[in-house]
């Protein structure tokens, strides 16, 4: 995620209504993954779960995967919030 979270604008580009990614590259290099990512998200900004699918939403929206692809990323991440909240 980059040097530090806290002073990185994500909170500023939200509340400007901004579409905005969370994004891992090339895991194996950078050293980091989506989980670490939404982790961080968390840690640092106090994101609920709901806020996490959606940066998880505008990823899928923003990748090159195909439409059904994209329809079984979003109901997966559907199914994950639909759990998450017990």
């Amino acid at each position: 995620m980059g040097e530090s979270l806290d002073d990185h604008p994500l909170p500023l580009l939200r509340a400007a209504g901004l579409t905005v990614t969370v994004n891992t590259d090339i895991p194996a290099i950078i050293g980091t993954d989506l989980t670490r990512e939404y982790t961080g998200l968390r840690e640092v900004y106090g994101y609920d779960d709901t806020t996490i699918a959606e940066h998880s939403r505008a990823g899928i929206d923003a990748s090159f995967a195909p439409a059904r692809t994209k329809e079984r990323l979003h109901q997966l991440t559907d199914e994950w919030l639909a759990s998450s909240v017990v």
